[in-house]
């Protein structure tokens, strides 16, 4: 699924940023 793809570039941000901006840039910006 897309998720997937998605998901994978996510735990790169997490490596680079932290969890808290990895969920804001993989959530829609409401």
């Amino acid at each position: 699924p897309p998720v997937t793809l998605r998901w994978v570039p996510l735990a790169e941000i997490h490596q680079n940023y932290s969890i808290p901006s990895a969920f804001q840039y993989f959530l829609p910006h409401g």
